[in-house]
């Protein structure tokens, strides 16, 4: 008989495990996690919670602090589903992981250094994550989302932050700002819909930005300061962002050169270009300064509105291979007609003539960017102002007539449109190179469309009158 109650244990332990590793029988949460160190589970403490698996804490903050009482060795803490209203600061190799992403959020995180951040969703802080200073941390299947600024900030200074896997999405301002002296690693994320840009990094950076989805935000997808940077861009999809896919820029306070690789990406689609190259604050760059510190290779640049590469970038290696080969043709052609043998003088001064145009071509398109950035604003002030006189009320139109204030500005805005277009018309006779004038024709094209829609709003609006105002004509007639 006892043998056979041995028998019969035995069975069914066996058979328990063979039908969990087989058929997938669902073991309860915490099963999953037996090996963390605090638990918790909202609105379930009881007096004497001990943040174990039995009697877990109910807020996250309680199980942090917690697991800094015996110094910084490594801690973890896992959190069941639930939405906590907690500013949560992580002290230093504290590894929070939640449920699931979908099922577990917090207000705000700062992350010290050493600390994680696993399947959560953090969202409605006036900020998302906080990386402080020398911190290296992990952020890993997250979402960040609903800030009322950056999604996550990487404060100035050394350490490495590390983001996969993850979202970082409508946040009020920046997806992501990597300031100055930072390490990254952004690999399998998706940024975008963030008010400004979805990746802003500063100077003296390093790492890398691979196979990422980073698309429709409020500028460009990755703005970066190239001084003393050194960055691989890899195998990124960059689309449709209201700036550039990539915009480039120099600081005359960060003037050293850079090694940015942008190797295999799709930048397409964006308002202005694919690759951008700016100069913020002013200064002087030399011409082959964004030459020197970008690398291009294998990228797909397409269905951008000014231009795929601006030309201010004068980037050689961008050049298609079908327009170097033309050029070395007439290249051959110049040298078997005896080019060789000119005149030293002559060669001189026609270099002399070519360093003017390049120099006045320069000068015409930094005209024509700040046109472009002055465009856009306009464009959204415009559609802002018929956008208030489109949803004004029918009622309040007959009695008191349309929003005259409005009117004033969009009829300045139509002056400012006439003296610009034809401003940008002169600028396209003056024009040589021909990537100088396809860029003007798209701003003109586009110029001419949003004049042509503000003139119909002023048409179609301008001669209303009120109830008031017919009364007043008939009344001085």
């Amino acid at each position: 008989m006892i043998a056979g109650n041995s028998f019969s244990k035995k069975w069914f332990a066996s058979g328990f495990v063979f039908a969990t590793v087989f058929f997938g029988i669902a073991l309860p949460s915490f099963c999953n996690a037996e090996s963390y160190d605090f638990y918790v589970e909202k609105g379930s403490e009881k007096d004497g919670a001990d943040g174990s698996k039995t009697n877990p804490f109910s807020s996250i903050s309680k199980a942090v602090e917690k697991s800094l009482e015996n110094g910084s060795g490594s801690r973890s803490i896992y959190v069941k589903s639930g939405e906590y209203d907690e500013a949560v600061t992580l002290g230093k190799n504290v590894k929070l992981h939640g449920e699931s992403l979908k099922k577990v959020s917090i207000r705000s995180v700062t992350m010290k250094d050493g600390s994680l951040l696993k399947e959560i969703t953090v969202s409605g802080g006036s900020s998302g994550i906080t990386a402080e200073k020398g911190a290296d941390v992990l952020i890993e299947n997250c979402a960040i989302k609903d800030s009322e600024s950056i999604g996550i900030n990487a404060l100035p200074g050394s350490g490495k932050v590390t983001l996969t896997n993850s979202s970082v999405y409508k946040n009020g301002t920046k997806g992501l700002y990597i300031q100055a002296g930072r390490k990254i690693e952004l690999i399998g994320n998706k940024i975008y819909s963030n008010k400004e840009e979805g990746v802003d990094i500063r100077s003296n950076t390093e790492g890398i930005i691979k196979n990422n989805e980073i698309y429709e935000n409020g500028e460009s997808g990755i703005e970066l300061v190239i001084g003393s940077s050194e960055l691989d861009i890899s195998k990124n999809n960059i689309r449709k962002n209201q700036a550039s896919a990539i915009a480039t820029q120099f600081y005359k306070e960060n003037k050293k050169s850079g090694i940015i690789n942008i190797t295999g990406n799709s930048l397409e689609k964006s308002r202005k270009y694919g690759l951008d190259c700016a100069l913020p604050s002013g200064g002087e760059v030399q011409g082959s300064y964004w030459n020197e510190s970008i690398n291009l290779k294998d990228n797909v640049i397409e269905g951008n509105k000014l231009d795929s590469i601006n030309n201010f970038c004068n980037i050689i290696d961008a050049v298609e291979e079908e327009v170097e080969e033309k050029n070395n043709i007439i290249k051959d052609d110049t040298s078997i007609m005896g080019d060789v043998g000119r005149d030293e003088d002559v060669k001189n001064d026609e270099d002399a003539e070519n360093d003017e145009d390049i120099e006045k071509e320069e000068m015409l398109w930094e005209k024509v960017q700040s046109l472009s950035l002055w465009e856009e604003e306009a464009s959204k002030k415009s559609s802002f102002e018929m956008e208030k006189i489109r949803k004004r009320s029918p009622w309040k139109t007959f009695f008191v007539g349309i929003d005259r204030e409005s009117m004033v500005v969009l009829k300045k805005e139509a002056e400012e449109y006439a003296k610009n277009t034809s401003d940008l018309e002169a600028m396209y006779k003056d024009a040589k190179n021909e990537n100088n004038k396809k860029s003007i024709e798209a701003l003109l094209k586009k110029m001419k469309e949003d004049a042509s829609r503000l003139e119909k709003t002023i048409a179609e609006n301008e001669n209303k009158r009120s109830l008031f105002g017919w009364i007043w004509k008939v009344f001085r007639s």
